[in-house]
């Protein structure tokens, strides 16, 4: 009995490499209704997890820092300003409400 060894084959050959697809030239898709300057679509503008996160943050810090009721005080203190710095009471641009309409 002679065995032979297997042989491989070999892999078939592309007249030109593979290329990934190119995007449009025209830019980003367009979307219906308000968008950031990123191309997605935003959320309607809320804010509204910056506050807890805000808190949570600045608390848990306050804690560690001073613990007790000193801790608490001055976590409330920063949290609020985590908070604001989060974006908490901005509204997005274009969101022209209240007696300063300019339109």
């Amino acid at each position: 009995m002679s065995a032979e060894p297997p042989t491989l084959a070999e892999p078939p050959t592309l007249a030109e490499p593979p290329t990934l697809a190119e995007p449009p030239r025209d830019g980003p898709p367009k979307l219906d209704g308000p968008s950031t300057q990123s191309g997605q679509p935003s959320r309607g503008g809320s804010n509204a997890w910056a506050w807890p996160v805000g808190m949570l943050l600045g608390l848990v810090i306050g804690l560690v820092a001073l613990g007790g009721a000193g801790g608490v005080a001055f976590g409330i203190g920063i949290g609020i300003a985590f908070a604001l710095a989060f974006g908490a009471a901005s509204r997005p641009r274009g969101d022209a409400q209240g007696p300063d309409k300019t339109s």
